[in-house]
């Protein structure tokens, strides 16, 4: 999609390519995300705060493997959410009581920043830095990249999502965003990628087994699925 400024000063996205035979996400290095945040630090607090740089894996799976090697119950983890595994990427976690020591692991790699006082969540992040590699560009195509670089770092760039965000468990079925907006969390839930019998079976029997509403997300969907 291309973005063209109006005369305004908005930038809007048209409807040709600029380059249709352009590639992203050929290699790890092509894509980089570094997330931002500016949780204070206390020297007190029971939580430590940890950054996490890495490549090739999932955040769950990276995160699993750091408990594993400091022998860490997953309850005391807390993260903002998630990052790309074909890419490199850089996140924040805490630990309550956590190791004040840094890892080094395949592909990855944990900083120990310091205390803070509450746990890592969504709410801590303040941005996310992007670095996106382009590859197989024409000439006319870069051109025209540089012209819309040009357009957003002006006037900004609408937060657009697809189905990656908001598509349905089976396709052809009626997008998660449009039952959020309607107000029906019901049928959102049921429609959302990832929902399947087996795991809405083991949300159900985590929940019978520990009567904790520890996540009221979770708490919600197997009531819902009950």
């Amino acid at each position: 999609l291309l973005l063209r400024p109006r005369p305004s000063g908005l930038a809007v996205v048209g409807h040709r390519p600029f380059n249709s035979g352009m590639k992203i996400k050929q290699q790890p290095g092509d894509f980089r995300v570094e997330e931002l945040t500016d949780l204070p630090l206390k020297p007190d607090g029971p939580f430590a705060l940890y950054r996490l740089r890495k490549t090739g894996w999932t955040t769950p799976d990276a995160l699993a493997a750091v408990r594993r090697r400091w022998d860490l119950d997953w309850r005391r983890v807390s993260y903002g959410g998630l990052k790309d595994k074909h890419a490199e990427t850089v996140q924040h976690f805490t630990a309550f009581r956590g190791p004040r020591q840094n890892l080094n692991a395949d592909r990855l790699e944990v900083t120990y920043l310091g205390q803070t006082d509450e746990p890592f969540t969504a709410q801590h992040i303040s941005a996310n830095r992007f670095a996106v590699v382009l590859r197989h560009l024409t000439p006319d195509g870069e051109r025209e990249a540089l012209s819309a670089t040009d357009a957003v770092a002006r006037t900004g760039l609408a937060n657009y999502f697809d189905d990656q965000r908001f598509g349905s468990v089976t396709p052809g079925q009626p997008f998660v965003a449009r039952e959020l907006v309607r107000g029906d969390f019901e049928a959102a839930l049921k429609l959302a990628p990832g929902w399947t019998p087996a795991r809405i079976n083991l949300g159900i029997a985590l929940y019978n087994a520990t009567k904790d509403p520890y996540d009221p997300v979770l708490a919600r969907s197997v009531e819902v699925f009950k």
